[in-house]
């Protein structure tokens, strides 16, 4: 019977020390996630200003060049009627620029720069033969740009044709 009772002090005791102590308090349970903060949706992004294309990136208007020996010689650019012309006045050494229906300035861009122009009544811009902004048109990068108010812009290639009659128009 002693056995009996030693066993059962021994298994008392090893009960006893898995039990925790009279002033052990319960693990504390995880706090709950903290609720994640209200982010107001993005403003939808307004869209994007139209882009305007720089007068090089512009499709070349339609159209040929046409070259009339002279004299005087001229070279009239369009698809049907000239829409942008230069001539030669060889007695005063002049070349003569014109885009009908033009009034006020005109604006020529080239590759080098570009200059404003006052057409004068007549029409026709008068440029000496001899001025450097012709070879600056001639030379210039695959266009030139022609612009007057209230009118399209008109993007001309760099052919030959104008070339010769300024070239005509030179001693």
């Amino acid at each position: 019977m002693l056995k009996v009772a030693a066993i059962g002090a021994g298994a008392a005791l090893l009960l006893a020390g898995c039990a925790a102590g009279p002033g052990a308090a319960p693990a504390p349970a995880a706090a709950p996630p903290a609720p994640a903060p209200i982010v107001a949706a993005p403003e939808p992004t307004p869209p994007a200003p139209p882009q305007v294309r720089a007068w090089e990136d512009q499709p070349l208007t339609p159209g040929d060049w046409r070259y009339a020996a002279g004299p005087p010689a001229a070279a009239g650019y369009g698809e049907g009627p000239v829409r942008f012309s230069i001539r030669c006045d060889p007695g005063r050494g002049q070349v003569l620029l014109a885009r009908p229906g033009a009034v006020g300035m005109l604006t020529i861009r080239t590759s080098f720069g570009s200059r404003d122009l006052a057409l004068p009544p007549q029409g026709e811009l008068v440029l000496p033969a001899s001025d450097p902004f012709l070879d600056d048109m001639v030379f210039s990068r695959g266009r030139v740009a022609v612009e007057a108010p209230g009118q399209p812009p008109l993007i001309l290639p760099t052919w030959p044709e104008p070339a010769r009659v300024i070239e005509e128009c030179r001693p």
